[in-house]
């Protein structure tokens, strides 16, 4: 049977994956996909969670249904980890050819659903199974979210306070979640933003620089229409705001370290 959890899930959404797979060949898009995915997971004094991969689509999720607090944890840092680092990925010291940017935007739900990364519906034929109401949740929220980043869904955070009253004050005062106008389809949204910056200003260096080429890219873009090239740039103008919150207020948080490979020596 698949195991029903009351815990976090996050859907995670490539943007402009269309245009990435129409440039990319293939086995290129692939070799970005295993090699960020590889990096993150090489992070070390963390549960990993379990991931599943479907096209431009991540979903993560704890690996176990007990332990609420180290699971929520868990998937905080292994999500903004891997935001931050599919920004950073031009930065990368491994080895896969031209490097571009993957940029993630993502929410974070809480709640009660089922998930069966593998279930056996017949003999030799295993379905990935994930349903529940805190993925319906997550999907539209992170449709509506106007940047490239992660929030919980408005009303997640009571969820969580419920679930355990003192975590979200540690998780708010370690500085992994950030209170945060998320720009989203419907005007700004006050919420709890994850902080993928990392943990040092020289991260959060790089990261700028990574949005700053971004955005300048976008902008010299011949191959897109002119509101398309608005909405691009709006987005890496947001991430880049957050970014520059965080490093001139020198909220970084104290137990989110990057892989090692991912940090300019």
């Amino acid at each position: 049977m698949p195991t029903m959890q009351y815990q976090p899930f996050v859907i995670l959404d490539v943007l402009g994956f269309s245009k990435i797979m129409k440039t990319q060949p293939l086995l290129k898009v692939y070799d970005h996909y295993m090699a960020l995915i590889i990096t993150v997971l090489s992070s070390r004094g963390f549960k990993t969670p379990q991931f599943v991969l479907f096209s431009d689509t991540v979903c993560i999720f704890p690996s176990s249904a007990n332990d609420t607090e180290t699971s929520i944890r868990d998937v905080v840092h292994y999500t903004s980890v891997l935001i931050g680092t599919s920004i950073k990925i031009q930065e990368a010291t491994f080895s896969v050819g031209e490097k571009f940017v993957i940029p993630l935007r993502g929410a974070v739900s809480f709640g009660e659903f089922l998930a069966d990364p593998a279930r056996e519906v017949l003999p030799n034929l295993k379905l990935p199974v994930i349903l529940g109401r805190p993925v319906v949740e997550a999907h539209e929220w992170e449709k509506s979210q106007k940047w490239i980043g992660a929030s919980l869904v408005p009303g997640t955070e009571e969820l969580i306070k419920k679930k355990n009253p003192k975590l979200l004050d540690e998780l708010l005062s370690e500085h992994y979640l950030i209170p945060w106008d998320v720009p989203t389809t419907h005007g700004l949204v006050s919420t709890l933003a994850l902080n993928y910056v990392g943990n040092n200003k020289s991260v959060a260096d790089i990261l700028h620089q990574a949005l700053c080429k971004a955005e300048e890219e976008a902008k010299e873009a011949e191959d897109i229409s002119e509101a398309e090239k608005l909405s691009i740039e709006a987005k890496y103008k947001a991430a880049r705001l957050f970014v520059e919150h965080i490093s001139q207020r020198e909220l970084y948080a104290p137990l989110h370290p990057y892989a090692p490979s991912l940090d300019k020596q």
